[in-house]
């Protein structure tokens, strides 16, 4: 569900504060931080996004990534 509401499912009207809210609460599953990674940290990423979504929810994203990486 969380990855849902990040996306911006184009079936809902999801708010910026939303999608960042969703990407910071990825970190009470730390457990699924591979697959997180794979859907996440996609080069492709970029390229599939809008700009709004790339200004500010890609940093977002980047950032929860390094806090739950297990080698931090």
């Amino acid at each position: 569900q969380l990855i849902k509401v990040l996306s911006g499912s184009k079936d809902s009207k999801i708010s910026m504060t939303e999608q960042i809210a969703s990407v910071w609460l990825l970190l009470e599953y730390k457990e699924y931080y591979p697959i997180t990674l794979k859907i996440l940290d996609n080069p492709d990423l970029e390229r599939m996004t809008n700009e709004p979504w790339q200004e500010f929810i890609l940093p977002q994203i980047k950032r929860v990534i390094k806090e739950i990486d297990p080698k931090s």
